[in-house]
This record gives structure tokens, C-alpha cells and sequence, in this order.
């Protein structure tokens, strides 16, 4: 673990760190809010909302359609971020096409915090660190879009911060096991949001990193193959319950006409 040295004078304190961040997340809430309800609706990619109001107006949740067609394109989670909000609030308004974005933020913001603080030992790095994410033109630009890159790399920086906390060994058995059962959730929802490019890159990057640190033996435990179980029942809900819904020669037929494992990454 990498600590700070002792702040001197001039340094920015952990009450100016969070004051900073603080002003930082509320302009760009602020900003952001302004941009969701004066946008038009052609605005990103409106297949998504499409999807949703199908969703909610036919009341299936499983397989989503667009323009009468079974949807293979892209896993649902997205779909159904958009749907949940419509549903509630009984309204295709621009504000609820954006629920995923609006969760991607709060998520990156959360995590960042927690992996700042923990790499460098110091609660005032988190807070650096969340806020220089949120004072960034990017985060703000990607938001007003209907994409599904903000959440999917939300998701992603969460899994990938469990598995730092995990892999550090500095934390009790059962707060360890809690780390890698959200690498497991968080993976799977990553997964539902962009595909199979998610585990990829995932198992990719952890095992670069296990091996840099040394701690490749630390990953042949229990509590990695119940993450992994985890993982894959998450997975697996979805298509499952698709393939008893429209059945596997409807589900084949449109898979064949579209790239689906592409299309996922």
C-alpha cells in the first residue's frame, strides 16, 4: 500500500477535499440536470428508449423487441433501467431515458472514492479523486448521451475495486468474502450491460495484476469460485429465462441474422 507523507502547510485537507468534491458533484448534478430536461428526445441513441417503452408497454421484460423483431444487439440491463423509471413514473420523459447514466455517476463517484482512499491510505485521496472525476468535461458529456459505455465502465471500476479490496488481504475473512461476492455482482451486471467483453477484459486486467503484486496464489480460494458461481447464475438468468419464453428456434434464427458476440463488444 502506498501511503501519503503527512500534509504540510498548503496542503489540501480532507475538509477541503470533500469541500472541493462536494462543489464539484453539485455543479455538474446541477448541469447535468439542466441538460436532461431541455434536450430533445432524438438526442443519443433512442433505440434504447424505444426498447424500454416496448418493454413497458407490452409488460415483457424478457425478451425485448424493436420494430416487431426479438433484440439480440445487446444484453438488457440498460433496457431495463430505462423501462424501471417509465414504469414508475408512467411518462417516456427525457429524464427517465437517462436513469442509467444518472446510476453510472453515482457509481463511478462511489467507487472512486473507496479505491483512491485505499491505494493511497489516506480518506482525502478518495475524495481527490471523486472529485476530479466529477470537475471533468468527459463524465458530463457522456451523461447527456443514451449510451451504454458510462454504466458499463461504472460497473467495471466497481468490480475491479472489490477485487483490489480483496486482494490486498488486509481486511477480515468475512468482509474479504463480501469483496469478491460484489466482484461477482458487479461482473454480472457489467456483463448484462455490454456482454462477454466485460468478463474478457475483467480476467484480463485481474490476473495482470495478481501476478504484478504477486498474489496469483491468493486468487485459487473458495471465496473466488463462489465470486465466480455467482457470477455466472447472475448471467445465466436472462438468457435462460429468454430461451423458455420464445424458444431456442426463434432465439438461433435471430441470433444467425445478426453478429451477436460482436455486437456485444
Amino acid at each position: 500500500m502506498v501511503a501519503f507523507e503527512s500534509p504540510g502547510p498548503g496542503s489540501c485537507s480532507g475538509a477541503a477535499a470533500r469541500a472541493w468534491f462536494l462543489a464539484s458533484l453539485g455543479f455538474v448534478l446541477a448541469a447535468f440536470t439542466l441538460g436532461v430536461w431541455v434536450e430533445p428526445l432524438d438526442h443519443g441513441y433512442t433505440r434504447y428508449a424505444t426498447l424500454a417503452f416496448e418493454m413497458v408497454r407490452s409488460g415483457d421484460w424478457i425478451a425485448p423487441h424493436l420494430d416487431d423483431a426479438l433484440y439480440v444487439d445487446k444484453p438488457p440491463l440498460v433496457i431495463w433501467l430505462i423501462a424501471l423509471p417509465m414504469a414508475l413514473a408512467n411518462t417516456t420523459a427525457s429524464f427517465t431515458q437517462h436513469a442509467p447514466n444518472l446510476v453510472a455517476v453515482v457509481l463511478s463517484v462511489l467507487f472512486l472514492r473507496r479505491l483512491g482512499a485505499r491505494s493511497f491510505g489516506r480518506a482525502d485521496a478518495g475524495w481527490l479523486a471523486a472529485g476530479l472525476y466529477v470537475s471533468t468535461l468527459l463524465p458530463f458529456a457522456l451523461l447527456r448521451d443514451k449510451r451504454i459505455d458510462p454504466l458499463f465502465s461504472a460497473l467495471l471500476l466497481g468490480a475491479f475495486d472489490c477485487f483490489h479490496a480483496a486482494l490486498t488481504g488486509y481486511a477480515p475473512s468475512r468482509a474479504r468474502l463480501g469483496n469478491w461476492l460484489g466482484v461477482g455482482v458487479l461482473l454480472a451486471a457489467a456483463t448484462l450491460t455490454k456482454g462477454p467483453l466485460a468478463f474478457a477484459f475483467f480476467v484480463a486486467v485481474a490476473l495482470a495484476h495478481a501476478a504484478w503484486a504477486g498474489r496469483l496464489r491468493a486468487l485459487a480460494t473458495r471465496d473466488v469460485l463462489a465470486a465466480a458461481a455467482l457470477w455466472l447464475a447472475l448471467v445465466a438468468f436472462w438468457p435462460l429465462a429468454m430461451f423458455h419464453e420464445v424458444g431456442w428456434p426463434a432465439w438461433s434464427q435471430r441470433f444467425s441474422e445478426r453478429d451477436l458476440v460482436t455486437r456485444f463488444a
